[in-house]
């Protein structure tokens, strides 16, 4: 007969305190789990219904024939909304922030317009002299819209000829095509901002921005930079209070930097430089010099803005991206300059667009050249001259074409050129002042 010990009784209970104490501790570290995960879940619901509000918010803002430049809306539930509207270089952006709460939630959307009104021909001529001229490989899918259907056949030495078959649509006769449909006064209010820059936060001397103390830097709504400026390395300064950053020299995005911006808009005196390989997002760049764009930089929801020039070489622009010349050749300090817009081996999925002062002035040589390697997505517009031998899946919008063989300049010459419109997409924004855009639309889909 087997005895039990009193022995065996105490290790019984203890193998079971222990037990029970696993169990507790366990179902105690999944009951904590469970709980922090549904406070995420909570929490981050909370947010999501506070997107919505700002969101929903600047929907009704986008009614309005002008943007409401501040408002405060409370919702039913209590909910508060502040929106502030300001700009992004060419581009209204609604900050919004809502309030419900110890929550709070801030958006920033930037605003554009539809093209059906200004850009819904493959091919616009504003020259009241036209008088066209086709020659080559041209094929051009849409509407052409001129102020005659006076477009021939002809010859150059050295080109094949036309076979006839350039145009897939119609020549559309209209006795009155503007010459001019941007509204040139929030160009020129931006050079303005340029000139009379706010110096209430200054830093003296030439200035630059890297990972280590751009939270030290970038604490004001606007910074006045003496010198030069220069961004180096990895940069995100999408959460910095900055908006407007003003430079007396040049301004530098360094080779392979990569630099994320909140809407900013940087204004330079002189000439603002990418050099290779960086990848820039959310930045808009305004010159009253030059911009140079180098080989192997990406650039997204990027804006270039100029007096004097803009060069593209093997670079990538994508969507929603502007590059735009303005020339003042009304101002007797740029009535020589004769810039040029130049895409050298590049794609660009958005904007380009040319102004002047003055259309129709015959020692204007200001133009945009798109080289063969390039292909754009999306609208050129320009006041003047364009020479597209590249590929533009979308519309254009020109004064006249500019084809040039030494030493001879061939004026709406159609030359190999290629615009497809059934390839512009159908969302497709751009800054909303061109002429006959009533609607805004927030760019890039219908996110909150």
């Amino acid at each position: 007969m087997v005895r039990k010990t009193g022995n065996e009784d105490g290790y019984s209970l203890t193998a079971a305190l222990f037990v029970l104490v696993v169990v507790t501790t366990v179902f105690t570290g999944l009951l904590s789990t469970v709980l922090f995960y549904n406070n995420l879940a909570t929490r981050e619901a909370r947010k999501y219904q506070l997107a919505l509000a700002c969101y929903s918010v600047v929907q009704q803002q986008l009614t309005h024939a002008v943007l409401p430049p501040r408002q405060t809306i409370y919702l039913q539930d209590s909910t508060r909304v502040d929106t502030y509207t300001g700009n992004f270089g060419l581009y209204p952006v609604i900050r919004a922030r809502a309030i419900k709460g110890n929550d709070t939630v801030a958006k920033g959307y930037m605003i554009g317009s539809a093209t059906d009104s200004a850009f819904s021909y493959a091919l616009t001529f504003s020259d009241p002299n036209f008088r066209g001229s086709v020659v080559g490989e041209t094929r051009i899918t849409g509407d052409i819209c001129a102020v005659t259907d006076k477009i021939t056949a002809s010859q150059i030495y050295g080109i094949a000829p036309s076979s006839g078959r350039y145009l897939n649509g119609t020549i559309r006769v209209k006795k009155n095509i503007p010459e001019k449909l941007y509204d040139e006064t929030k160009v020129a209010n931006l050079f303005e901002l340029l000139s009379s820059r706010d110096q209430s936060h200054v830093f003296k001397g030439d200035c630059g921005i890297t990972p280590e103390n751009k939270a030290d830097l970038l604490v004001w709504d606007t910074l006045f930079v003496t010198g030069s400026l220069t961004f180096s390395g990895d940069i995100d300064i999408s959460k910095c209070s900055t908006l407007n950053i003003f430079a007396s020299g040049s301004i530098m995005f360094s080779a392979a930097s990569r630099v994320t911006g909140n809407y900013c808009t940087l204004f330079s005196d002189t000439s603002i430089v990418v050099e290779e390989n960086c990848r820039i997002n959310n930045i808009a760049c305004v010159s009253a010099a030059t911009i140079d764009i180098s080989p192997n930089s990406e650039l997204a929801c990027f804006q270039g803005i100029s007096k004097s020039g803009i060069s593209v070489k093997n670079a990538s622009l994508l969507f929603p991206s502007l590059l735009m010349v303005y020339y003042d050749n009304g101002n007797k300090s740029y009535q020589d300059r004769n810039p040029e817009l130049t895409i050298n081996g590049s794609s660009v999925n958005g904007e380009l667009a040319l102004l002047c002062s003055y259309t129709n002035i015959s020692n204007n040589r200001s133009r945009i050249f798109i080289d063969k390697e390039s292909t754009v997505h999306g609208v050129v517009y320009s006041e003047n001259h364009l020479t597209p031998e590249g590929a533009i899946n979308g519309s254009v919008y020109t004064n006249a074409l500019w084809f040039v063989k030494e030493p001879t300049i061939y004026k709406n010459w159609l030359v190999n050129t290629r615009v497809n419109r059934t390839l512009l997409d159908k969302n497709m924004l751009t800054t909303p002042y061109y002429s006959g855009q009533t609607n805004y639309y927030v760019v890039g889909g219908m996110k909150p």
